[in-house]
């Protein structure tokens, strides 16, 4: 009884210990340009194309206090840009790992929404490859989900579950991530004389995420196929 009664202790210990920290790291999210490149072999275009894309990076801040987190645009070098003008954009990208909650804000064809759903468990498999990011060792992970592959770094060297957007691991912190679109990297973190308050996101038609996926999915064919 004993070893049961002080392993459980470990366990609990351990899982507290990860939700302890305050910490904000700033990301930079940018076109993934060789992946978008990858079946253009003019060297004029794919140029032209990778000047374009340079100047369209924006950057986000996740702020992590006991478990729950925030995630937000706090500047982009073109207010024009692409990414800052999406559809079906996120805002206040809120994550809770004590009660398992994901919300978010957003706004699609002039309806607002607020999506509410559990954490996305994106199931990563490790590949065994390193890499330093900022000044930490990490892990290169890999996963599948509704067929698309996603790339994922992170740091078992700072002991909170968290990431960028709706990105996270167990394990540690994603620095970043690799999609089809984008790849997301942390470039500045602070862990030290931080104090925040981090609200629930409210505003908009409570919705899951599969429902804002297939909405947003309907209103982008809409647009390309010219049917309302």
């Amino acid at each position: 009884m004993k070893k049961i009664t002080l392993s459980l202790f470990i366990i609990l210990t351990n899982f507290n210990l990860s939700f302890s920290q305050e910490i904000k790291i700033t990301y930079e999210k940018k076109a993934n340009i060789e992946y978008q490149l990858r079946n253009e072999k003019d060297p004029a275009i794919r140029e032209r194309v990778t000047k374009h894309l340079e100047k369209n990076n924006v950057f986000y801040e996740l702020m992590h206090s006991n478990g729950i987190s925030t995630y937000n645009k706090v500047d982009s070098h073109s207010q024009n840009s692409y990414m800052s003008m999406n559809v079906g954009e996120r805002k206040n990208v809120y994550k809770n790992f004590i009660e398992n909650n994901f919300l978010f804000e957003t706004k699609v064809n002039e309806t607002e929404y607020l999506i509410s759903d559990s954490l996305v468990n994106y199931k990563w498999k490790t590949t065994g490859k390193t890499k330093k990011i900022l000044e930490y060792i990490c892990y290169e992970i890999i996963s599948i989900n509704s067929d698309l592959e996603y790339t994922a770094w992170y740091t078992p060297e700072l002991k909170i579950t968290d990431g960028p957007d709706e990105f996270w691991i167990d394990k540690g912190l994603i620095l970043e991530i690799n999609t089809t679109a984008h790849i997301i990297t942390a470039k500045k973190l602070s862990k030290k004389d931080l104090s925040f308050d981090i609200g629930k996101p409210k505003k908009g038609k409570e919705i899951t995420f599969k429902e804002f996926n297939d909405i947003l999915g309907k209103y982008k064919a809409s647009l390309f196929f010219g049917k309302n």
